[in-house]
């Protein structure tokens, strides 16, 4: 079973707006993704070592985004067999020594904004579209409590060529309530 691999992308997110409009998702895939390929700009999370768990530990990203984990989740590098695939790929095809997010099964990667956002950009790795329970990011409002899911299928539903457990996309998730949290799971 593979595992959502997430490169949150946390650069140009938009601040939230009194009154949201429909939610838009936006997905492209990326061949062999990099910073310089990708239509936005990403977080960084280091980079080198052997391929695995780098940490668990909670992190403050440069745009003071908490980041924490729980279960077997956390900063990964490369690709661990039946476990994760790096987003970052070079142009051979084969990982590079950046290090990404990952939420394993029965854990989870939380991201906790200082303040309200309405959008969110990822480098979204080896997504899996079914069962919609594998991959999930759960937007929770600020204010009301209330939340909204985005799986695997709802990022690539009209795109061709998506390989479930190896496609990269990037997304773009925009016309959302105000949020202040996002939970990346996969089960």
């Amino acid at each position: 079973m593979k595992q959502i691999a997430l490169a949150a992308v946390l650069a140009f997110v938009v601040a939230a707006s009194a009154q949201a409009g429909p939610v838009t998702i936006v997905s492209s895939i990326v061949a062999n993704p990099t910073s310089s390929n990708l239509p936005f700009a990403v977080e960084t999370f280091g980079s080198g070592g052997t391929s695995g768990l780098v940490s668990s530990a909670a992190l403050t990203t440069s745009f003071g985004t908490n980041i924490s984990f729980t279960g077997n989740s956390g900063v990964y590098v490369g690709d661990v067999s039946s476990v994760t695939r790096s987003p970052y790929r070079n142009s051979s095809g084969g990982a590079t020594g950046d290090h990404y997010l990952n939420a394993r099964s029965g854990g989870s990667v939380i991201l906790e904004y200082a303040s309200a956002q309405t959008a969110f950009n990822l480098l979204w790795g080896s997504v899996d579209p079914t069962p919609t329970s594998y991959n999930q990011l759960v937007f929770t409002f600020t204010g009301s409590g209330g939340s909204q899911t985005i799986t695997g299928a709802d990022v690539v539903a009209g795109l061709s060529g998506v390989q479930a457990g190896t496609t990269n996309l990037a997304v773009r998730i925009s016309g959302l309530d105000a949020f202040n949290k996002i939970t990346v799971s996969a089960t």
